[in-house]
């Protein structure tokens, strides 16, 4: 096994018991770029550059997508609660756990630029090791009333008439002008699994929404503005339409993730 593997899957098997979730004294709101990893066995360290990742926190629930070199993706998906610097991630949507959920304890220093994140105790091999992390925030300012939090609750397409519908576990965070998506779904056609997703910038006016992917397993759709109309169900819910007046329609119904503290 190599080292990269170990230390995934290492992380992967750090789990904290099961919280009640108070609410958190600190929050981490804002977009975040990885600029560094660092990992330290037996006093050595090891930087680990060959990945890019966004990571996005809104008050209560976060999101990170992961590209490496060798075109391994990652993702995950879930809430958090932060309290004395100590933040606890509780994944529920991951590419190697799906549906599983699972929570991650780690120290957290901000700094002017951003933040370092450390976890302290990586046992490979019975060995405890750490791993630190170092993210810069991403400036934004812009507001839209899709802004927040969203889980695909329906996904179709419409083809010359005939309608096809999909399974797919899709979750979609909207902020401050960007945006982040992460999905699995199976295909229909030849019932191959795909894992993917999506950050960028989007723009909102009336019914229209523009998305522009900056970093996407889906590389050729990156820099191309995607246009897409967006009917507001209620506001909990809208639906979204691809290719609408054409012959092959996409249409997506999603939910906005409830509030954990109220």
């Amino acid at each position: 096994m190599t080292l990269k593997y170990l230390i995934n899957l290492a992380i992967l098997t750090i789990c904290i018991s099961a919280c009640t979730n108070p609410p958190p004294a600190q929050n981490m709101a804002g977009w975040y770029t990885m600029e560094q990893q660092v990992f330290t066995a037996n006093g050595k360290e090891t930087r680990i550059d060959d990945g890019v990742q966004k990571k996005v926190y809104t008050d209560e629930y976060y999101a990170y997508t992961n590209m490496r070199e060798d075109s391994t993706a990652s993702f995950g998906f879930g809430f958090y609660t932060f309290n004395n610097n100590i933040l606890t991630e509780n994944n529920i949507f991951s590419t190697s756990l799906l549906d599983t959920a699972q929570s991650f304890q780690l120290g957290i220093i901000p700094h002017e630029t951003g933040y370092r994140q450390e976890i302290p105790e990586i046992i490979i091999n019975g060995i405890p090791n750490k791993l630190v992390e170092e993210y810069t925030k991403i400036n934004f300012s812009k507001q839209s009333e899709l802004d927040g939090v969203w889980k695909l609750a329906e996904y179709y397409t419409v083809s010359n008439g005939d309608t096809t519908w999909n399974k797919r576990d899709q979750y979609k965070i909207f902020q401050g002008g960007y945006f982040m998506f992460v999905q699995y779904y199976v295909d229909s056609l030849d019932n191959s699994k795909h894992k993917g997703f999506g950050f960028g910038n989007f723009d909102f006016s009336g019914k229209e929404l523009t998305e522009t992917n900056i970093f996407s397993t889906f590389t050729g759709n990156n820099g191309v503005p995607l246009k897409i109309l967006i009917n507001k169900d209620s506001d909990t819910s809208y639906t979204q339409q691809i290719g609408a007046g054409s012959n092959s329609v996409a249409v997506e119904k999603y939910t906005r993730m409830p509030r954990l503290n109220k």
